[in-house]
Formats: structure tokens, C-alpha cells, sequence
């Protein structure tokens, strides 16, 4: 089984072109599960970091941008050395979200699961969406889009092997 990771660099497009596959698979009639990370703009720069959990769009703040400081010598948070600082609740109630995903009680094969984003805290540290990594390990759902950020490419190939990659600027529609 195979998944689609769709990288590029920040600002390339990749939640926007996967906010459009998510309204056109909904169009077509088909559910689309997981977890959405879209931007918080101010008047020029990215103040934070937005989550909606799928399929209800229930929507609530996941990350703020984070003052950069001298580091401490042992950072006692996962995210001390990113330029976010996550809200430790709302990563939670993402986890229990992704969590009910695992057993899902009439999946179709038509069910999309779409995971924005898989970085650092996951692959590297072991935080962040780990339910996530759970679902994508145990291959609950035939079709998934997970975005992954450039750097970490390799690594999720190897985790997943036989997954296409594409970039935001080439990504082309999804077929169902």
C-alpha cells in the first residue's frame, strides 16, 4: 500500500492545494477523515498555526509563533527548538481524534484520510500527531494524503515505502 506525500518548501501552497482535493472529494461524495493545519495570517506574516479535525471541521488554535530565545542546555518541551510553540491541549485532542479514526465502523474504500502535517516532533522526537503515525502504520486507510515537509521525505519513504511523492507546485488532482 501506498500513500501520497505531498512536500515542498513553507508558503508553497501545500494546505491550500490539499484544502482543494478535500472539497472536491467531498463534492464527488466521499468522506474525507484526518486532521487539517491551514495558517494564521496577520496583515504580512504567519502568527500561528490553525486545526481542523475532519470529517467535522471543528476548528480551534494548535500553534503560535514561538519567541526565539538562547536555548536552553536540556529543553524540557519537544517544540523548544521550533520556531512554533504547540498548545499541548490542543495537540492531545487531536491525538484522541485520530485515535477514533483507527477503527472506523463503515469505511469505504472511498475514504480519504488526509494528515497536514508530519514533521520533526513526529518522526524525529517521538510528539506532536503520533496517533497519526499509529493509523499510517497499521494501513487503516487505502488512501491517504499526508503532507511532509522536504527534509523528512527520506525518512517517511523508508517508514512507507512504495509512497508517490509530490511537491505542491506539480501535486496534480487525486483520483478516488
Amino acid at each position: 500500500m501506498g500513500y501520497m506525500f505531498l512536500t515542498g518548501k513553507s508558503g508553497a501552497g501545500k494546505t491550500t492545494w490539499l484544502l482543494g482535493e478535500v472539497g472536491r472529494a467531498r463534492a464527488a461524495g466521499h468522506t474525507v477523515v484526518g486532521i487539517i493545519t491551514p495558517p494564521i495570517f496577520g496583515k504580512k506574516d504567519k502568527l500561528g498555526i490553525e486545526a481542523w479535525l475532519l470529517p467535522t471541521d471543528e476548528r480551534f488554535n494548535l500553534a503560535n509563533v514561538q519567541p526565539r530565545v538562547a536555548q536552553p542546555t536540556a529543553p524540557t518541551r519537544p517544540d523548544a527548538d521550533l520556531a512554533w510553540r504547540f498548545d499541548d491541549t490542543a495537540v492531545q485532542r487531536i491525538n484522541d481524534h485520530l485515535q477514533t479514526l483507527a477503527f472506523p465502523a463503515a469505511q469505504s474504500p472511498e475514504t480519504l484520510l488526509v494528515i497536514d502535517e508530519i514533521g520533526p516532533l513526529e518522526l524525529l522526537k517521538g510528539a506532536g500527531f503520533t496517533a497519526a503515525l499509529d493509523l499510517l502504520d497499521k494501513q487503516v486507510y487505502e488512501q491517504a494524503i499526508v503532507v511532509i515537509r522536504p527534509s523528512l521525505i527520506e525518512l517517511a519513504q523508508q517508514r512507507w515505502p512504495g509512497s508517490e511523492v509530490r511537491t505542491a507546485s506539480t501535486a496534480g488532482r487525486l483520483v478516488l
